[in-house]
């Protein structure tokens, strides 16, 4: 169990000293987390307070509780949080409502249902390197940024607002008191709430025909797909994906096609400006068959090759590098005994630094995995072939 104690203005007093002793004396007394407001009418800046907590403090986690999407852009509180995250050594909290004193003041009125559930959508992609939208905007990732991991939650007790937590927080903040009653109400609209909508879906081992039919059913449902892939299992093709309950870019896919098919399809929406992210192949009774994902998007120009031997898959990894293209994904198949990859390079990518591992035995890719997740990277792309046994592929990035 993790205890958490607010700053409202009468514990702390009128000054962002006061506020940032009442935060040391909460660490010193063991509590995990301490949560300061977002209210110009009645408060200090928050993020002038809280950084100033960052730096006096060591432990505790500080948590922004709450501020909202009216007096400040979504795509304004997400760089923020990113630097306090940073300053504070990974101990940020962002905690969101409606808006309460903060709009009284100023005559505005609270956000809806849609923008809450927008606008933290929004701030999720941005902290994660992408874009976005927001209330019909495009707003682009941010440039020189390292992704962070921030919670977010949510002040809420209504039960619309109690699903929305469920479906797209880490965490709800639910002023309804500690009656058994009201908080088992909550506890099963959050519940609600992140059954029917789960942020991913994923679907392995299917058919042609299973993949197609699961591609439409979760878009049409509100989400996109991220990642597409396919193999060959007992001779037959066989696919996997993963999708994301987010907006982004405009995107399509195909599978199955020919190598013949997937060139012209390629030809056709590069020059309509798509990019491409995933591009499996598979061989199966000696002829390639491609499934591949593109977004419209601005990567600042890139390369595909798309069955290259080991040798070659060297080379243009030492060229590429050399003129500024990053390795964003990877592919390994084989042509009959023969290893194979696809790779795709951009331009501009949404990290700041990556490794790309190559031809490493089980036991390596072990290793190099647990170096670079506890220097902070996350893995990007794993990918296998067949070759003097069973080797792996590996991109990792912060």
């Amino acid at each position: 169990m993790r205890f958490g104690i607010g700053c409202p203005p009468k514990e702390s007093g009128q000054s962002a000293e006061a506020i940032a002793q009442t935060v040391q004396r909460a660490e010193d007394c063991g509590f995990n987390e301490a949560w300061v407001g977002d209210s110009q009418g009645i408060w200090h800046d928050l993020y002038v307070s809280i950084t100033l907590c960052a730096v006096r403090t060591r432990r505790i986690r500080l948590g922004v509780g709450v501020t909202n999407l009216i007096t400040r852009h979504p795509a304004v509180t997400a760089r923020a949080m990113a630097t306090l995250d940073e300053v504070s050594g990974g101990r940020a909290l962002l905690g969101f409502g409606a808006g309460d004193t903060a709009l009284k003041h100023l005559g505005l009125k609270p956000s809806s249902l849609k923008d809450m559930e927008e606008g933290i959508l929004l701030i999720r992609g941005l902290l994660a390197g992408e874009d976005g939208q927001y209330q019909g905007n495009t707003i682009p990732r941010f440039t020189g940024f390292q992704p962070r991991k921030v919670p977010i939650y949510l002040a809420c007790y209504g039960p619309k607002m109690l699903e929305l937590a469920g479906r797209v927080t880490d965490g709800v903040n639910v002023p309804t008191g500690i009656s058994p009653e009201l908080i088992q109400y909550a506890l099963g609209r959050i519940e609600s709430g992140r059954r029917a909508n789960a942020r991913w879906q994923a679907r392995i081992n299917m058919t042609g025909a299973r993949y197609q039919k699961e591609f439409k059913k979760w878009t049409r449902s509100g989400y996109r797909p991220i990642h597409v892939d396919s193999y060959q299992r007992k001779g037959k093709i066989r696919y996997a994906a993963l999708w994301k309950k987010s907006k982004g870019f405009k995107y399509t896919a195909y599978h199955g096609k020919t190598a013949n098919s997937h060139q012209k399809s390629f030809e056709k929406l590069t020059r309509r400006g798509y990019a491409p992210v995933n591009v499996s192949s598979v061989v199966v009774q000696g002829r390639r068959r491609v499934t591949a994902l593109y977004e419209k998007k601005n990567v600042g120009g890139f390369h595909l090759k798309s069955e290259m031997t080991l040798k070659q898959y060297n080379a243009f990894f030492k060229q590429y590098n050399k003129r500024g293209f990053k390795l964003v994904y990877l592919n390994g198949f084989n042509r009959g005994s023969k290893p194979r990859l696809s790779g795709i390079w951009y331009k501009k990518v949404p990290y700041s630094s990556y490794w790309a591992k190559h031809y490493l035995n089980r036991a390596g890719y072990q290793r190099e995995y647990n170096s670079l997740t506890k220097r902070g990277y996350l893995t990007r792309v794993v990918t296998g072939y067949q070759h003097r046994g069973h080797r792996l592929e590996g991109i990792w990035y912060k």
